[in-house]
């Protein structure tokens, strides 16, 4: 199975490409879901996997990704323009394409690929993200993960301690602090309270409750939910899974039809290689 980090391909494209006119965006994206169609065609099936937006962490811990806003604020890309585009390419690969899509709002693309991987019995499956997180999917010998701005598989040697070591470390991208410092230390933009390599080498190897204190061991927790696929609530799980088993896939046809109807010249040149 072919598990696409879909949005990242939407993001990706408008900056690769440095525009956001609807219909360059929409044929360099499916340019790409067509190439790792055909790049990857040895794992099977694609399957496009979407971000909802009443996600079930920020529920859990109020700072999650709070501290994106004010950087998306800053930044010279018109945000509400390109999420506008990830909906309505979404709302047409749903609709028109051969490829199962799914999506849920409570559920973020990690959750949903990680609950096929665990869920689904299949021999293989590839990831395509660049998102580091999936790493720790590969305690499963049958999960890779290819990068596409790199265009390497991302390969980690221990992916349960790269998870320990992430889980203390904290994730700066997603608002989540280390267990030493405060909940909000990326939202007003304090210095986090250091830890020392020497310490993180030795607490990969050793239970949260030998070198935690209270305060520590609470905040560990909170990040092992919110970082361990482990943790992602079953109701959702079962959700995805219903999501996944009835997922509409449509016939060449109608995407082609769709091509047409958008005046994309070279998609419908290509469709015999979707």
């Amino acid at each position: 199975m072919i598990l696409v980090d879909f949005a990242q391909s939407v993001i990706a494209t408008v900056f690769a490409e440095d525009t956001t006119d609807e219909l360059v965006v929409e044929r360099k994206v499916f340019e790409a879901l067509k190439g790792y169609k055909n790049r990857f065609s040895e794992y099977g099936d694609m399957v496009i996997c979407c971000d909802g937006k009443d996600l079930w962490r920020k529920k859990e811990f109020i700072y999650y990704k709070a501290n994106r806003k004010a950087h998306k604020k800053e930044s010279k890309h018109d945000w509400v323009l390109i999420y506008g585009l990830i909906k309505k390419i979404t709302e047409a690969l749903k609709e028109y394409s051969p490829y199962k899509v799914i999506y849920l709002k409570e559920a973020e693309a990690d959750d949903i690929i990680a609950t096929l991987v665990r869920y689904v019995n299949l021999e293989n499956s590839i990831i395509i993200s660049t998102d580091k997180d999936f790493m720790q999917l590969q305690t499963y010998d049958s999960v890779s993960q290819y990068c596409p701005r790199t265009k390497q598989f991302m390969v980690i040697d221990n992916p349960k301690h790269y998870l320990m070591e992430k889980i203390i470390r904290g994730d700066q991208s997603d608002g989540i602090p280390n267990i030493k410092s405060p909940d909000n230390s990326f939202l007003i933009e304090k210095r986090q309270k250091s830890i020392l390599s020497k310490n993180l080498v030795n607490w990969v190897n050793m239970k949260p409750e030998e070198f935690c204190d209270d305060e520590m061991l609470k905040k560990f927790e909170r990040n092992k939910m919110l970082m361990d696929f482990e943790y992602i609530p079953s109701d959702l799980s079962i959700s995805i899974m219903k999501e996944f088993n009835n997922a509409k896939v449509s016939k060449r046809t109608d995407l082609m039809n769709y091509f047409m109807s958008r005046r994309q010249k070279e998609l419908v040149e290509q469709i015999g290689e979707f």
